[in-house]
């Protein structure tokens, strides 16, 4: 475009008689035919061939130059620029004020559909003067139709020597200040969005893999191989640390090479509340991963992978993990699985369930497990819930249960025997001061044996 106005002002500047080339205060280029014109004003009226083919709709143009500005600077040939329109695909696009420099700064802004002028600066919380006319951006670009302000675009078609990074949209920022530190970024936005107002998104990705799959790998957790974690072929954001920074490799903008290597960095992405917080933290679609629709039982895809080692952590409210999920599996080891059903919690290797925990709504007693305090103390299952819960432990169809090792009954007294009824019939105990018992006859207190003892329903009777 500014080519374009350039060519556009040499042309109008040879047929004007009171704008004619001034060879004491222009500058001659390599061929003598070729200058650039002193224009100090220059203001046309009515029809401009803007390009072979286009002609600008009436309405003028005017330039008034920046004497201010640096010599041999584009402020200082075209300074404001405004009246201009641009042919487009569908008509024109006003470019009012659409070049505008102050403090060594750039502004494109075209007439928006209602004020202010400066609408950027406005809403986005600073004064008339920021974010745009020398505020703080170097270039700013508003748009004046409700569409995208900057676009950015590569091909790599038109790669022509090896090297080249093709990169549509690319920012860096150099935190090198050591006095009076402060936070930069290479890249910034915002979104904000009014109530009654359509969805607001702060940044959207969007990858488009064109082939069918059978020419690229697909990525892990793995640091290197052929399906390394970097070897995605289509990835929406690739998130890395380090920047491939070497010892002895150019690293500061002044061309310095002061560092040996790059440090970690923190966090690869923190999510906090600003002012506000947001009601869900991450979402995966049900139709976003392969293998997965939401919706059929039994397909199984991959949310989260990662290294051997790798778990999630929760804080106690203090910098101490309190509670940690990860794994050690080995390549060795066999596989495990986790998998929540209708029917329980089943862990397996991946073929039969190796545990079932079972539930139900309509669940009153659990069960609780703990372990063992010292040596000489047993782990323990109990049954918790309603009062007096019991504890039973049932094989499948005809199986039995199996007792590995010997079965310690605990000891009672005859004083402390439970009552022996029809919710205890069959039940089995000892006891440490039975008197000389007689088999199938009831237990008296007062001696010194140690007696096993059954309930028969209704009485406790020495075995």
């Amino acid at each position: 475009m500014l080519r374009l106005l350039l060519l556009t002002f040499i042309g109008l500047a040879t047929l004007a008689p009171a704008n004619a080339f001034d060879a004491t205060a222009s500058r001659r280029y390599a061929s003598p035919d070729l200058y650039r014109p002193n224009v100090d004003q220059l203001t046309a009226w009515g029809p401009i061939n803007c390009a072979i083919g286009r002609v600008c709709p009436a309405g003028g143009l005017s330039v008034a130059p920046d004497a201010n500005a640096a010599t041999g600077t584009l402020a200082r040939s075209l300074g404001d620029l405004s009246g201009f329109k641009a042919p487009g695909p569908s008509g024109f696009a006003r470019l009012d004020a659409a070049f505008f420099t102050a403090n060594a700064r750039t502004l494109f802004n075209s007439d928006a559909s209602g004020g202010p002028a400066n609408w950027l600066g406005n809403g986005a919380g600073g004064s008339a003067a920021q974010y745009a006319y020398g505020g703080f951006g170097q270039v700013v670009s508003l748009s004046g139709i409700g569409d995208v302000g900057v676009v950015g675009g590569t091909r790599t078609t038109d790669i022509t020597t090896p090297g080249r990074l093709p990169i549509g949209i690319m920012g860096w920022s150099f935190n090198f200040k050591t006095t009076a530190p402060q936070t930069s970024w290479a890249g910034y936005m915002e979104a904000r969005r009014k109530k009654g107002a359509g969805q607001v998104h702060g940044l959207e990705v969007n990858v488009t893999d064109l082939g069918d799959g059978s020419d690229r790998s697909i990525p892990s957790a793995m640091a290197s191989g052929p399906n390394a974690v970097y070897s995605a072929w289509a990835s929406g954001i690739n998130i890395a640390c380090g920047g491939n920074v070497t010892p002895g490799q150019q690293t500061g903008w002044d061309g310095s090479q002061n560092v040996t290597q790059a440090a970690n960095c923190g966090t690869a992405l923190p999510i906090y509340a600003n002012g506000a917080k947001f009601e869900k933290g991450l979402i995966f679609g049900e139709t976003a991963l392969v293998g997965c629709d939401g919706r059929t039982p039994g397909l199984t895809c991959t949310m989260i992978e990662a290294g051997r080692g790798a778990g999630l952590a929760w804080n106690d409210s203090t910098t101490r993990q309190a509670a940690r999920i990860y794994s050690d599996l080995s390549p060795t080891g066999a596989a495990l699985r986790q998998t929540f059903t209708d029917f329980g919690t089943i862990f397996d290797a991946y073929g039969g369930a190796t545990l079932v925990i079972a539930s139900k709504p309509s669940d009153v007693n659990g069960v609780q497990i703990f372990g063992g305090g010292a040596a000489a103390s047993p782990a323990r299952i109990v049954a918790g819930g309603s009062p007096n819960a019991s504890l039973g432990l049932s094989p499948s169809g005809g199986g039995v249960v199996q007792m590995q090792g010997v079965m310690q009954l605990l000891a009672y007294t005859v004083a402390t025997l439970p009552v022996c009824d029809a919710t205890r019939v069959g039940g089995m105990a000892y006891v440490t001061d039975a008197q000389t018992p007689t088999y199938r006859n009831g237990v008296v207190a007062g001696g010194t044996n140690v007696v096993p003892v059954f309930c028969s329903g209704s009485a406790w009777e020495a075995h």
